[in-house]
């Protein structure tokens, strides 16, 4: 993982590494916060709607504003890289993966919470037609 980061980082230069700051780096700075609040307060929403706030599912709506906090420190750790890529220690790069794994793990997992309960409220607006 360390000669795959370094190589990575050596191939994009001056110029590569100006452009990843400047102008991918600050619309990657916007989207967690808008990411982990708004999806956030959709699971908040649908189980309210559910009837199921009150109980331990609550605590799921922490997922996504996890996952934008470790996007966070993941975006840190590459303008630390990206800033001194010459003399990188593995360690920056190995922590910096985790944080990319540990941010994908919680918004994977939230997108399957997510979808699990539109699906159930779903489910309850059927039924509530049907009767």
């Amino acid at each position: 993982m360390w000669n795959v980061s370094m190589l990575f980082l050596s191939s994009l230069g001056t110029q590569g590494s100006s452009a990843y700051l400047f102008n991918q780096l600050p619309a990657d700075m916007i989207y967690p916060f808008v990411f982990g609040l708004t999806y956030s307060v959709f699971l908040a929403f649908i189980l309210k709607k559910l009837r199921r706030i009150d109980g331990y599912l609550f605590y799921f709506c922490f997922l996504s504003p996890l996952a934008s906090l470790f996007d966070y420190c993941e975006n840190f750790g590459i303008i630390l890289m990206l800033n001194s890529w010459h003399h990188n220690p593995g360690i920056l790069i190995s922590v910096t993966n985790v944080f990319s794994i540990l941010k994908s793990s919680f918004s994977t997992i939230h997108f399957i919470v997510f979808i699990i309960a539109l699906i159930a409220f779903g489910v309850k607006k059927l039924f509530q037609k049907m009767q």
